[in-house]
């Protein structure tokens, strides 16, 4: 085996030894590349790079979910990241997606709740979370910065050829629907505000990125549907026609969803129409 070989399968078996530091095995084998002296051994060095980076991970889940942090704490968020992390070690090579699947996480392992109980503490958090990593998504995601202007002016629009357009979305759109205005809680606690936890109450959130600032906005839930639809392939009359059957209020006809559409082009969450 060359010694560039040989280099790095003992990289990775320390590698491996540090993610995992329950495995006996793994740490057995990754000793043997540690240099020991008479104050420190292969093991209490192995040690010092599980910790480092057991603490580096919590510094990242700190950093990701910092509405969270204030919600729940320290302690609590360490000991939800810990065990998430123990189920789904980190694949990717960017921390940042160290905490994909996370809220899945929360709502899976959460107490078992009865069909007619109230929203709760625990949906507040899982929507919370799901709030703050969609945000972390957005701002990894392409934006419309430095894009020209939509060439047609959807308010300029005959009604036919409103009808025919196929809205597109802005690529780092994102859609949630929530038990409770977390995004309220998320921009307080931004603003170095002490939110309680707010009243549960549904909403319909629509995320973006305009001039590389985030953008929460709260729709009415037939704004919303509207806008879920426009996926760049689905006619304005197809859409119109799903929401309608829906039976929100109000009704979507032509007039209103010019109007919906236009600012929705406006405040960055379309492309263009």
């Amino acid at each position: 085996m060359s010694t560039p070989d040989a280099f790095a399968v003992r990289q990775a078996c320390l590698q491996r030894a540090i993610v995992a530091p329950g495995d006996a095995a793994l740490r057995a084998q990754a000793v043997q590349f540690l240099h020991t002296s008479a104050n420190l051994g292969g093991d209490a060095r192995l040690a010092i790079y599980q910790r480092s980076y057991r603490a580096r991970l919590l510094e990242a889940f700190h950093a990701m979910f910092p509405a969270l942090l204030h919600a729940i704490g320290a302690d609590a968020l360490d000991t939800f990241a810990l065990d998430f992390l123990s189920r789904h070690r980190p694949k990717h090579a960017s921390v940042g997606r160290i905490a994909d699947g996370f809220a899945a996480y929360l709502d899976a392992t959460r107490p078992p709740q009865s069909a007619d109980a109230a929203a709760g503490w625990e949906d507040f958090v899982t929507d919370l979370t799901r709030l703050e990593h969609a945000l972390l998504e957005i701002s990894d995601a392409r934006g419309l910065e430095g894009e020209p202007p939509p060439k047609r002016d959807v308010r300029a629009l005959s009604d036919d050829d409103l009808l025919r357009a196929r809205p597109v979305p802005a690529p780092c759109l994102r859609l949630l629907a929530c038990r409770f205005p977390v995004h309220r809680y998320w921009h307080a606690v931004r603003a170095g505000e002490t939110p309680a936890q707010p009243d549960p109450a549904p909403c319909r959130l629509a995320l973006t990125r305009v001039e590389y600032r985030l953008s929460t906005r709260e729709l009415a839930p037939v704004q919303w549907e509207l806008l879920a639809r426009c996926d760049g392939g689905t006619s304005v009359r197809a859409q119109l026609d799903a929401v309608a059957a829906l039976g929100l209020r109000p009704t979507a006809d032509l007039a209103l969803a010019r109007i919906w559409l236009g600012n929705f082009i406006t405040q960055g969450l379309l492309r263009s129409c």
